[in-house]
């Protein structure tokens, strides 16, 4: 499991070897569960510019390149609002059927709230690696972004969030220019089919880690049971 942070800056700290050791526990066998940072250091490619193997010397190279696959930046804030306030950004996150096999408690089409999202990202479906146009083959969407918001605090309402109602409202301040990521791929995981001794790699673009109990720590216990079913 490889936690959220500042990706380029965890990335490069690991060093050239250390992330060819990760790279080699996911290639001997090994699964990888990436939230947020740990999500983006899994990817090749990071918000279209390949960021594992890149041979131009302006280019740092810092992820693990588990998944050939674009990780792009949501756009969405750390954080919103005045400053001293909680003012944390959620996301809602549907859970699809694959993901929800692998839970007691949830089902397919439920949406998970609130899920802290602080600058994460999604898959871009629709990315094509060059040289590998049907990777895509190989990548399962286990949740989408429902919706995004802020607020302060939870539970209460919801007066400044995004979602396909109201992403025209004037009234709806929510800082960024990327709104319409609603329906986008929020997890997802990577299990190559043309090698069944690798492991399994699971992206999540905001964060189910840090919350002990209800649905996001089920959703989270989900997560780890189909990563311990991909090994």
């Amino acid at each position: 499991f490889v936690n959220g942070g500042t990706s380029e800056t965890h990335g490069t700290s690991l060093g050239e070897s250390g992330r060819k050791t990760i790279k080699r526990f996911f290639e001997k066998g090994g699964s990888y569960i990436g939230a947020c940072a740990g999500a983006i250091l899994a990817a090749t490619n990071v918000d279209g510019e390949n960021h594992y193997n890149n041979t131009d010397e302006t280019v740092t190279n810092y992820t693990f390149g588990l998944w050939p696959g674009n990780a792009s930046h949501t756009g969405w804030p750390a954080n919103y609002g005045e400053e001293g306030v909680d003012s944390n950004i959620y996301t809602g996150i549907t859970v699809s059927e694959d993901l929800a096999g692998k839970s007691k408690s949830l089902n397919a089409g439920d949406t998970v709230e609130p899920v802290r999202h602080h600058g994460g990202v999604y898959a871009q479906e629709k990315y094509v690696t060059p040289g590998n146009a049907s990777y895509y083959a190989d990548t399962f969407v286990l949740g989408r972004y429902a919706y995004c918001y802020w607020q302060q605090g939870w539970p209460g309402s919801a007066d400044r969030y995004a979602n396909p109602d109201n992403l025209t409202d004037p009234t709806n301040d929510f800082l960024g220019t990327n709104r319409d990521h609603n329906g986008q791929a929020a997890i997802w995981a990577y299990k190559p089919s043309d090698d069944s001794f690798k492991g399994c790699v699971i992206m999540s673009g905001s964060h189910p880690e840090n919350v002990e109990t209800g649905e996001i720590r089920d959703l989270m216990a989900a997560i780890l049971r189909y990563a311990l079913d991909g090994q």
